[in-house]
C-alpha cells in the first residue's frame, strides 16, 4: 500500500532523469523560439526590401511658371496703360491751357492781328477786302463795348456808337466808313486802292485810339 503511493512520484522522477522531458520541453521553447526569429526574419526581409525600393518622386518643372509669366504680362500691360492715362490726361490739361489762354487775348490784339493780314490787297479784289475789314471792326466793337454789331445793319449799329463816350470827329470817321463800305460790299461799287490804304488806317486808328480811350 505505501510503496504504490509512490509510483506516480517515482514514475515522474525516471522519466525527467532519463531526459525525455527536458528533451520534450526543449523542443517545444526551440520550435517556439525558431518561429519567431522565423517571422522576424521574414519582417526583416521585407523591410529591406521596401527600403530597396526607391521613392518614385513628382515630376519637377524647369522654366517660367506659367500663371507668373501670366501675372507679369498683366502687370506691365497695366503699367503702360496707366502711363498712357497719365500722359494723356497732362497733354490735355495742357491743351485746355492753350485754349483759355488763346480766348482771353484781348480785342485789340485780335483786331490788329486781322487788319495786318489785310495789308497787300489791291483793288481787283476789293470786295472781299471791305467784307473782312467791315467784320473786323464790328468783331472789336463787340469785344471792346459789348455792341452785337457783327447782327446789325450799318443802320442800327450807327445809333449804338454815337451814344458811346467817344471822340465826334471819331463818330463822323467810322459813320462814313460803314457807308461806303457798304456800297462796294452790296451795291457793287468797284474799290480803289487808296481808299482801300486810307480805310484800313482810319480802322487802325480807330482800335488804337479808343483802346486808349477805354483803358
Amino acid at each position: 500500500m505505501r510503496i504504490t503511493r509512490f509510483l506516480p512520484v517515482i514514475s515522474l522522477l525516471f522519466y525527467c532523469l532519463s531526459g525525455t522531458g527536458f528533451t520534450e520541453q526543449n523542443r517545444v521553447i526551440n520550435g517556439s523560439h525558431a518561429a519567431v526569429q522565423t517571422e522576424e526574419g521574414n519582417a526583416a526581409q521585407k523591410t529591406v526590401q521596401m527600403t530597396d525600393i526607391n521613392d518614385i518622386r513628382p515630376p519637377v518643372k524647369v522654366g517660367i511658371d506659367p500663371d507668373i509669366f501670366y501675372y507679369f504680362v498683366y502687370a506691365f500691360c497695366a503699367v503702360i496703360m496707366l502711363g498712357l492715362l497719365i500722359a494723356a490726361f497732362f497733354y490735355l490739361k495742357r491743351r485746355k491751357k492753350k485754349e483759355k489762354i488763346s480766348l482771353f487775348v484781348s480785342p485789340d490784339e485780335a483786331a490788329f492781328k486781322l487788319l495786318d493780314e489785310l495789308n497787300g490787297y489791291t483793288a481787283s479784289n476789293g470786295r472781299e477786302f471791305y467784307f473782312k475789314l467791315s467784320a473786323g471792326l464790328r468783331k472789336y466793337i463787340l469785344g471792346r463795348f459789348g455792341i452785337d454789331a457783327l447782327e446789325m445793319t450799318s443802320e442800327e449799329l450807327l445809333p449804338r456808337v454815337f451814344e458811346l463816350k467817344l471822340d465826334t470827329d471819331l463818330k463822323k470817321e467810322i459813320k462814313n466808313f460803314l457807308y461806303s463800305s457798304d456800297t462796294v460790299k452790296f451795291a457793287g461799287k468797284p474799290a480803289k486802292q487808296e481808299k482801300m490804304e486810307s480805310d484800313l488806317k482810319f480802322a487802325k486808328d480807330f482800335v488804337l485810339k479808343t483802346t486808349q480811350t477805354t483803358t
